[in-house]
């Protein structure tokens, strides 16, 4: 069976997800936290994702500036499937054709959409099997590390 993940308390995993990794300058906000790429900003969807979530999981340490790319393209990925939904909600899952009644292919934008963002949205802890799995992050941790090398 294929290995799930670090286990909780895991210390390089704690490492990994914390910040322990080369940065680029030009996504760096504040703090060296990652800021919202411009072209996030003018999609509203998207830069409203990005707000709601680029603060916890940047208290968190799982979004840095070397993954600010990744989380872009997953608030890009948000807009598209709400997009998407709307669409289909208008639309409905089959259209008709000169042939007849047939499948809606925004659906299978949607699906695929909905894919990406599922694949991405793991990586940074945004699925309930991906969030069991992340290292619970105490900021007692590096203290007790500091303690456990002096003795």
């Amino acid at each position: 069976m294929a290995n799930k993940g670090p286990l909780a308390g895991s210390h390089s995993a704690r490492r990994r997800w914390h910040g322990d990794s080369p940065s680029r300058t030009s996504t760096r906000g504040a703090a060296g936290s990652p800021r919202m790429p411009a072209d996030i900003g003018k999609i509203p969807e998207a830069a409203a994702f990005w707000r709601r979530l680029a603060p916890i999981l940047i208290d968190d340490g799982r979004l840095t500036p070397d993954r600010a790319d990744a989380f872009a393209t997953l608030a890009r990925l948000h807009a598209t499937r709400v997009e998407l939904r709307s669409l289909l909600a208008q639309q409905g899952f089959t259209v008709q054709t000169k042939d007849g009644t047939t499948a809606n292919p925004v659906a299978r934008l949607l699906r695929n959409a909905e894919t990406d963002w599922l694949s991405i949205a793991r990586d940074f802890g945004l699925t309930p099997g991906a969030a069991a799995r992340l290292p619970a992050f105490d900021a007692n941790d590096e203290e007790e590390d500091a303690l456990a090398k002096f003795l």
